[in-house]
């Protein structure tokens, strides 16, 4: 009787290698992980969110700086992304930092910033600061997705729940919830002919966000082209 591990690999490998994992001992430990979460009905390795005691610290630490040098500090720390191929890769957490600290100084309402997918305003914690979290649209871990303002979204718990696990019928009105509500006022297809020409995009991202009903095959190959 094969294993798990042996029959994704006979019936999967090309999904694989479209989302970056190419080695079998690669592919071994992904299923490994992900049949270890559905057993213990722990979705954090899916989320990738963990709780951010610093994130108070570091958005104080923003405080008297301008929205248009905090900007460019956003984009100064997002051009030193890259989209290599590593297991152990960490998210920059000074970059959502950043982004939060400049959602909430240029666009704070009613103390709060809202959700960029529903549009409803954020919950405040127990410090006064809007609770969201950033969510990548070409995923970080399973994509190789650049750490990069364009490619994060602010999204309130239940949305980046349902971005992660909506099904594929629901998925694209979430995108284009995206779309409509993001604070930069960039479409998907704009943001990602952008990391384009950053040199940021890869042909492996485009497969994983037309398969998930990000984008269409005709913005597949308008980007692409």
């Amino acid at each position: 009787m094969k294993t798990l591990s042996e029959w994704c690999r006979e019936n999967f490998s090309d999904v694989f290698r479209c989302i970056g994992i190419r080695s079998f001992a690669s592919m071994k430990r992904e299923i490994a992980k992900t049949v270890a979460a559905l057993k213990e009905s722990d979705y954090s390795y899916f989320l990738a969110h963990e709780e951010d005691t610093g994130e108070h610290e570091r958005i104080s630490k923003y405080r008297n700086v301008g929205n248009k040098d905090l900007f460019e500090k956003i984009r100064s720390i997002s051009r030193e992304t890259s989209v290599a191929f590593a297991e152990d890769r960490i998210r920059n957490t000074k970059l959502t930092g950043m982004m939060k600290a400049y959602y909430m100084k240029r666009y704070l309402k009613n103390d709060t910033i809202r959700c960029e997918c529903c549009g409803k305003d954020a919950f405040l914690t127990d410090e006064g600061q809007p609770y969201v979290e950033f969510h990548h649209l070409i995923p970080f871990s399973i994509a190789f997705g650049p750490d990069h303002y364009l490619n994060l979204f602010a999204l309130c718990p239940e949305c980046h729940r349902k971005m992660h696990f909506l099904n594929l019928k629901e998925k694209n009105a979430k995108y284009q919830e995206l779309d409509e509500n993001n604070y930069f006022e960039k479409t998907i297809v704009e943001r990602l002919k952008s990391l384009k020409k950053e040199n940021l995009l890869r042909s492996y991202h485009l497969e994983y966000l037309l398969a998930d009903r990000a984008i269409t095959e005709k913005e597949y190959e308008s980007i692409a082209s």
